[in-house]
């Protein structure tokens, strides 16, 4: 496997072959006047980057909207009103040409929203806000036809806002009505849009469990079912995918309750879960603790070994735990399906303060969460671990919880795992419970005669095909000592 930076002279040979010639096929938005900056790769073959201003007036916020098309050009752009602090939440795309982009408050908290429907072809752009109450948390939302089902906690108080008759092109908007004590574990709009499930857990004592919500297009309230998973299992996250039956594979991480009453629970999953959705119940569910893994143990540190080896010999079972970010979206590959896992661990440190009589005092300060690993496991479609594998991940460290690694197949049976950092692509592909390549290290180009002297917020998302889109931001010095500030977009293929 290759990693080519495509340039301005690949798109005029339509993509078949590499060429450095001129400079890399990059988008930069100038950082002195857009506070924030954010890309959604569609698989559309579109490529949108909203931009948010720097300038703010009595009304608000703006935010500008542009569309690129499969050669990174511009065909379109629109301008965003916002709320003074709103920031996007969650997007979908509906067909090929219908956009929806859900901007709220910083972590959803209040659940006011203001929601964009965009028809990238004819430009048409539809808006709503709404005004939550103070207690309420909004998600993120799903699509079922023309149905925007908004997913969230306490959002009760937006069902008068929602109720508009004039509304166009057939929308309605309803919220997920789950009880208090209860979080959504995932949530998926199924590939004919004609419907979304909702998998939500309750915490209440009297009626604790899963429950699945599913909304069709023809009714705004979801039929509502309990689900039959195992006892003593807490379901920690999940992600659904759609089975080669028509049925949904539910995937995540669990840990095991404690106490008497099972109310404290454990922070760190314990292990791996697979089960099978038909008919509103699960025909299987199926859990794997993470000694049951292969590759596990090449994750861990030598402190890590030598807890297990001394817990091992004095007859104590050394169950594994790690805490774990699952990816929203499991990977089907033949009759395998994939999930992906990052390991990570929260960092702090200790400065010295002083009070106002002068005392000194040490105060803990958070640095981020340190991912340290990626691991990846494939199961049958009758829910048995068929193998996993992993990769270190080196210097990844953000302040809040995010994907970093991205992961996908590039062949019937091989499986790529692959980040960005500091102007470089890390990746490791992997066949089964075997090493295809190990990781290998390959530096993103920027134009010739400038040098990136800083590099933050670095990511890379897949696009479509073998095209994969890396961003961040960076200061940049060209000749003169000429400072720029940009965030970027380059154009990567994989070969």
């Amino acid at each position: 496997m290759k990693i080519f930076l495509l340039t301005l002279f690949t798109l005029a040979l339509g993509f078949n072959v590499y060429a450095q010639k001129d400079s890399p096929l990059r988008i930069e938005i100038d950082a002195e006047t857009n506070q924030e900056v954010f890309g959604i790769a569609l698989e559309s073959k579109s490529f949108v980057i909203v931009k948010h201003q720097n300038k703010s007036t009595t009304r608000g916020e703006t935010w500008i909207m542009e569309l690129y098309d499969s050669d990174m050009k511009k065909y379109n752009s629109s301008t965003l009103s916002m709320p003074t602090g709103f920031v996007p939440v969650d997007y979908k795309l509906n067909g090929d040409s219908v956009l929806w982009l859900c901007f709220s408050e910083p972590e959803g908290k209040k659940g006011s929203f203001k929601l964009f429907r965009y028809n990238m072809q004819t430009g048409l752009l539809w808006k709503k806000f709404a005004k939550g109450s103070r207690k309420a948390v909004i998600d993120g939302f799903e699509i079922v036809g023309n149905k925007v089902i908004l997913l969230g906690e306490r959002l009760f108080d937006l069902q008068n806002q929602l109720v508009d008759a004039n509304m166009p092109y057939g929308i309605s908007i309803i919220y997920t009505d789950i009880p208090n004590q209860s979080k959504i574990i995932t949530s998926k709009s199924m590939s004919d849009n004609s419907q979304a499930i909702i998998i939500v857990e309750n915490d209440d004592r009297d009626n604790k469990g899963l429950f699945i919500y599913n909304y069709t297009n023809n009714s705004s309230t979801p039929v509502i079912s309990k689900l039959n998973a195992l006892a003593g299992v807490n379901v920690i996250d999940g992600s659904l995918i759609e089975n080669n039956d028509g049925s949904l594979l539910l995937m995540g991480t669990y840990n095991y309750n404690i106490g008497p009453d099972g109310i404290r629970e454990q922070i760190a999953a314990n292990g791996t879960y697979i089960a099978k959705l038909e008919n509103y119940a699960f025909t299987f569910f199926k859990t794997n603790e993470f000694s049951d893994y292969k590759n596990v143990f090449a994750t861990l540190s030598a402190k890590e070994h030598k807890q297990i080896k001394d817990k091992t010999s004095k007859g104590k079972d050394p169950k594994l735990s790690f805490k774990v970010l699952t990816h929203k979206k499991a990977l089907r590959q033949e009759d395998l399906y994939v999930i992906a896992l990052e390991l990570y661990h929260p960092e702090y440190h200790y400065e010295n303060s002083y009070d106002s009589r002068g005392y000194m005092f040490q105060q803990l300060v958070f640095d981020g969460y340190r991912t340290s690993n990626c691991l990846v496991a494939a199961f049958s479609k009758e829910g048995d671990l068929v193998w996993d594998n992993y990769m270190h991940t080196n210097n990844l460290l953000e302040l809040s919880l995010q994907e970093n690694v991205i992961v996908f197949d590039e062949s019937d049976t091989n499986i790529v795992m692959a980040y960005y950092y500091n102007s470089s692509i890390f990746s490791k592909t992997v066949n089964g419970n075997d090493i295809v390549f190990k990781k290998s290290e390959d530096k993103i180009q920027i134009a010739e005669g400038e040098k990136v002297v800083t590099e933050r917020y670095g990511r890379m998302q897949r696009w479509y095909d073998n095209y994969f889109i890396v961003s961040g931001y960076q200061i940049l010095y060209g000749q003169g000592n000429s400072k720029r500030r940009v965030y970027f977009f380059n154009l990567i293929s994989f070969d």
